[in-house]
This record gives C-alpha cells, structure tokens and sequence, in this order.
C-alpha cells in the first residue's frame, strides 16, 4: 500500500480524529511498525503506541474449551472511550452543591425582608 499522499503535518495538541484511528488500526492489523504509521499519519510514533495501548480491546474466546484472552487494538472501542474521557474532562457544575443555600437567601428574602448588603 503506498501512502505517500497521506502524509500531513500534525500541531502539536491535536487529537487524533475518528479516520486517523481507523487508519491506525487497518496498518496494525496489516503488521505495520507503529513508526512507519507515525510518518504517514504526521505524529510522533510515541502517539501511536498510546494510541494502540489505550485503544486495546480485552476479548474472551473459547477454543476446545479453553478460555483464551486475546488483545487487540480496535479503533471503535478507541474513539468511545476518547469522547468518554473528554466528557468527564469538564469542571463540575457546584449547582447542585449550593442550591440549599439559595433556597434557604430566596426564602429569608421573600418572607423575612432582609436585603443583601452591597458594599
């Protein structure tokens, strides 16, 4: 497979996109070094060995009734848990924390007349 039109160049703090990762796993899966992916992709070869280390997908098979567990990288179970971890990323929302504490002021303010005091 000659790649030579996939070469591009990567900023640094891009994430890899949902294509990239397929594109990692096909090469893999073909027996590609993880460096030669790098050069075609346009990333350090350290991205693509977390890539394949995160991406790895633990299966359970039987064989003659056996359990066996084979690793594999899997560029869907890759890209599910990136959007996962990116969603968690976020600050928490202190809603939810305070919202006794507001209903306690909007309630002295209502039935008790007391105004904040404004420095």
């Amino acid at each position: 497979m000659t790649c030579q039109n996939a070469i591009k160049f990567c900023r640094k703090g891009q994430r890899l996109t949902e294509v990239e990762r397929g594109k990692i796993a096909a090469w893999h899966s073909e027996g590609i070094s993880n460096r030669q992916i790098a050069k075609w992709i346009g990333v350090a070869p350290q991205t693509i060995h977390n890539e394949t280390k995160w991406g790895e997908l633990k299966q359970v098979k039987k064989i003659k009734g056996n359990l066996h567990y084979p690793y594999g990288y899997n560029a869907e179970y890759a890209q599910n848990r990136y959007l996962l971890n990116r969603k968690n990323c976020c600050r928490k929302e202190k809603f939810q924390q305070v919202l006794a504490f507001l209903s306690y002021f909007v309630d002295c303010f209502k039935t008790k007349g007391l105004i904040p005091q404004m420095r």
